[in-house]
């Protein structure tokens, strides 16, 4: 079996953290795609650049139901942190060469899509030294 299991033996579930990541990127992805025809590409990502932070979030307050399941929910929030910050990055860039007033909303947006990077990467250092 691919991954860890994940496996509650008195259930009987199993669930592995591959399952987790493509139902994490799916979920997230369809969110981000009906943001981004709502509300225009630049309007998408300021309306979606909070997700990555509350999933973060969400899965800090379920960790004792998700067991190890939040390794893999770490990863899916990495990825789409990864690609909200990338999209933030050229969205703000092609914002600020256009004189657009959204040029500052968007690098703010895209600081909180890198959040839970920055708050990983503490947790990676805080571990080293302790």
């Amino acid at each position: 079996m691919d991954g860890f299991d994940t496996s509650d033996e008195s259930e009987g579930a199993v669930v592995t953290s591959g399952v987790v990541v493509l139902f994490g990127l799916t979920v997230l992805g369809i969110v981000l795609v009906f943001m981004f025809k709502r509300f225009g590409v630049s309007g998408g990502f300021l309306a979606g650049s909070w997700l990555p932070l509350a999933s973060l979030a969400l899965a800090f307050a379920f960790r004792d139901q998700l067991g190890r399941s939040i390794l893999a929910v770490a990863i899916v929030v990495a990825i789409v942190s990864v690609f909200m910050v990338g999209a933030g990055i050229m969205l703000t860039v092609r914002a600020r060469g256009e004189g657009s007033g959204r040029s500052a909303r968007l690098a703010t947006a895209t600081v909180l899509a890198s959040t839970p990077l920055l708050l990983g990467l503490v947790a990676m250092c805080r571990s080293r030294v302790t």
